[in-house]
């Protein structure tokens, strides 16, 4: 029965177009549902814990970053040493 959950949840949830990673989330509270253990705050903690990584931090700052100084001189720059 456990597993039956955790594929119709995970399966449904990407069936319906949602990101993997928040049909995993919707994955999770379902399983914690089914097995009796459901406590909103084990949920935010890991939640907070997750987000609070620094690469899945960095990556979005770095991105604009660099798609700002690549339109700005230094694109230009390299444009006028190909040409």
């Amino acid at each position: 029965m456990t597993i039956i959950i955790f594929l119709s949840s995970l399966l449904g949830a990407m069936a319906l177009g949602m990101p993997i990673a928040f049909a995993l989330i919707v994955c999770a509270v379902a399983m914690m549902f089914q097995l009796n253990m459901m406590d909103s705050q084990i949920i935010a903690q890991n939640l907070i814990a997750g987000a609070d990584s620094f690469p899945l931090m960095a990556a979005p700052f770095f991105l604009p970053r660099t798609t700002a100084s690549t339109a700005t001189r230094m694109a230009a720059s390299t444009r006028a040493e190909t040409a």
